[in-house]
């Protein structure tokens, strides 16, 4: 697998190894070939001597049993206390490092460890120093002679009565007097607790309301695409005259996910396919896109509000959809002011024929001239191109 020659035994691999490495060795120098001399007898008679050591001693340890391992496992838990327990006896100065038995893998005196664990125990007792004279007397309530009178009267008869229900129901009763007793910070934290669950139980509700808010705005959305795809089908196809997909052809808005809430939205030029044609239009077609849309929507909703704003709408279209926009306003919104501006002076021009040799009243604008042209006509409301 490694020099991609196929050999049918492990045995052929090897020996064309030995013989690739016995042609490359031909090619050392005298002092190289010295020195890999020197290697191959190191090897031979140092390396394979203390490897045959290692074997000895391995094969002659026994192997530990399952149960052995089990308990060599379970004894790395009381590591920490070992340590820890190492550490007190050197704050102490208790000696005990003559009392540590060296590792044998062969044998286990089991006698001596505990000889030796009896010897550490008298040499902590004997760090113990005696207890005052007045510990007695200042800790005499600790007494179990004083406890035996006191709570039971000093009669075993209360005592045999006593069972662990009675001990689990006063263990009860000092709890409840403990909760009644403590600060009030207690208290405040329950009262802050039960506020959270409440504010929790809100925010879910409050959850719930977004989402069914959110429902009705994607069903509004869907019920107003429903309200301007055919206007908006009718005016992309009078604008776009130079569409790729055809010649005049309108667009579609078109949800492929369906339902009665919108998600994602297309706009197809043809309704059996999913492809967005905003995805290969030219930015002038976007734009007449983007302006037939704005008009479809002022058709629909826009009652009562006879008035247009368009910024500068025909920078990137070609010509022929610039002819085409001219018609559709004219056409479709006579009965409407429409305020245009455009910093090109053939495209006013052209906007402002077009509606004087209909009869239209215009006004143009020039803002960096500070002037304004009149050409009225009384019938109808005027276009204003700045």
């Amino acid at each position: 697998m490694f020099c991609g020659t196929k050999f049918e035994e492990a045995k052929l691999l090897f020996d064309s190894i030995e013989s690739k490495g016995a042609s490359l060795k031909l090619l050392l120098s005298k002092d190289e070939q010295q020195i890999h001399q020197l290697q191959d007898n190191f090897v031979k008679n140092r390396i394979n001597v203390i490897l045959d050591v290692f074997k000895m001693f391995i094969t002659s340890l026994e192997i530990p049993s399952k149960e052995h391992l089990e308990k060599l496992r379970a004894s790395t838990i009381d590591i920490p206390r070992f340590e820890k327990l190492r550490g007190w006896l050197l704050e102490e100065k208790i000696k005990f490092s003559d009392l540590l038995l060296e590792f044998n893998a062969k044998y286990f005196d089991l006698n001596q460890v505990v000889k030796n664990t009896h010897e550490l125990q008298h040499r902590i007792i004997q760090k113990i120093s005696p207890s005052s004279e007045s510990y007695e007397e200042n800790n005499t309530n600790f007494n179990f002679d004083n406890t035996f009178a006191i709570y039971f009267e000093s009669k075993t008869m209360y005592i045999e009565r006593s069972s662990i229900v009675n001990v689990d129901q006063k263990i009860a009763f000092i709890d409840n007097l403990y909760i009644d007793s403590i600060s009030t910070d207690l208290k405040v934290f329950k009262k802050v607790s039960i506020e959270i669950s409440m504010l929790e139980e809100k925010q879910i509700a409050v959850k719930r309301l977004i989402k069914n808010l959110n429902t009705a705005i994607s069903r509004y959305q869907k019920l107003l695409i429903k309200d301007i795809e055919v206007p908006f089908y009718i005016y992309s196809g009078k604008v776009l005259q130079a569409h790729q997909s055809g010649i005049g052809n309108g667009i579609f808005i078109k949800d492929k996910t369906g339902g009665d809430t919108l998600k994602n939205i297309r706009f197809v030029s043809n309704w059996d396919s999913d492809h967005d044609v905003l995805n290969t239009m030219s930015s002038g077609q976007i734009a007449a896109i983007v302006i037939t849309l704005y008009l479809a929507l002022n058709k629909v909703y826009a009652q009562g509000f006879g008035c247009l704003l368009i910024d500068d709408p025909v920078q990137t279209m070609d010509e022929i959809n610039m002819i085409s926009l001219v018609e559709l306003l004219r056409n479709e919104f006579s009965d409407s002011q429409i305020i245009l501006s455009t910093h090109e002076d053939h495209v006013s021009k052209y906007f402002l024929y077009k509606f004087l040799k209909y009869h239209l009243s215009v006004r143009q604008i020039k803002l960096i001239d500070r002037k304004e042209f009149q050409l009225s006509n009384p019938r109808s409301r005027p276009l204003v191109s700045a």
